[in-house]
């Protein structure tokens, strides 16, 4: 007698293939899969570049300097710090999207305005000593000066993930648009879009930087982060991420020497790297050694002080 056709090779073949078709999408293959990756990468040897050092805002910084958020002079004062000690690259996570005045500094500006109208005050010791407070109690001011003067200070920005579904409500700051990628192909699959730009710093702070990044990323169900989108889509225009923007000002590149092949992956120069169609790269991770971080990090008061 001939075996019946569910002892076929062909059918046990395609019983399996449904199987694996049907568990595909699970939490159970999924959580597998994720921990395949970390096993992996906990097993790789690569070493971290030293020209990278994390001045990390710690619990120790917090209780010297005073409670977050510190005002601008303290975050200025250690771009000026960075700058005479010949950093190349300062990027700075933190998001300046409300402008900090002193409360006197709206009465400042009154009285400049008053002594601006009466020509006897327009002029002399009056006028100037109502301009240096203006800028004493401006330290919006005082951190742009700072950016400005240093010229290597990177930003971020924070974008709302998902479809539009219309149209901007406005354009985007020039500051904003000065660092949109241009070098797009125009087949494939397009990146991750997004329908609103949620944090962008104050115009003063904006205008005085090098440039800017956006900062988003994709947490997974159990709080890790595995993949970071490269390039976002803001309606018709493409963004890139903040690290992809440090690793072309540390080439000495701009933002123009950013290329993006849809569907493929990006380009930064010569250095070419792969992602999933998205253009979402998975991450890598430095395992501590002897209890130290896998890059230099060092307390912000200590740089500071």
């Amino acid at each position: 007698m001939k075996a019946g056709f569910w002892k076929r090779d062909w059918f046990l073949s395609l019983s399996v293939a449904l199987v694996f078709v049907a568990i595909a999408g699970t939490h159970f293959i999924q959580s597998l899969e994720r921990t395949a990756y970390d096993w992996g990468v906990q097993a790789s040897s690569r070493s971290p570049s030293d020209k990278v050092a994390v001045i990390a805002i710690d619990e120790a910084s917090i209780r010297s300097i005073g409670r977050w958020p510190w005002s601008r002079e303290v975050h200025a004062k250690l771009a000026d710090q960075l700058a005479a000690a010949n950093a190349k690259l300062v990027a700075n996570l933190v998001f300046f999207s409300e402008p900090q005045a002193d409360p006197g500094l709206g009465y400042i500006r009154k009285l400049r305005e008053i002594s601006e109208r009466v020509p006897a005050l327009a002029s002399g010791e009056v006028a100037a000593v109502l301009q240096d407070a203006e800028q004493t109690l401006n330290p919006d001011h005082k951190l742009a000066e700072s950016y400005a003067k240093a010229g290597n200070v990177l930003l971020p920005l924070l974008f709302e993930l998902g479809e539009p579904r219309g149209k901007p409500d406005k354009p985007l700051p020039d500051f904003i648009l000065k660092n949109r990628l241009t070098a797009v192909s125009s087949t494939g699959e397009a990146p991750v879009p997004t329908s609103a730009l949620i944090s962008l710093p104050i115009d003063e702070i904006g205008q005085s930087v090098a440039g800017m990044g956006h900062l988003n990323a994709n947490v997974e169900v159990d709080g890790g982060l595995r993949t970071e989108p490269l390039v976002l889509q803001y309606f018709d225009q493409f963004y890139p991420s903040l690290s992809t923007l440090v690793a072309a000002k540390s080439l000495n590149l701009s933002v123009s020497d950013v290329k993006v092949r849809l569907g493929e992956g990006v380009s930064i120069g010569n250095l070419k790297i792969a992602t999933e169609p998205f253009l979402q790269m998975n991450t890598f991770f430095y395992k501590d050694r002897e209890g130290r971080s896998g890059f230099r990090v060092d307390s912000f008061f200590d740089v500071y002080s």
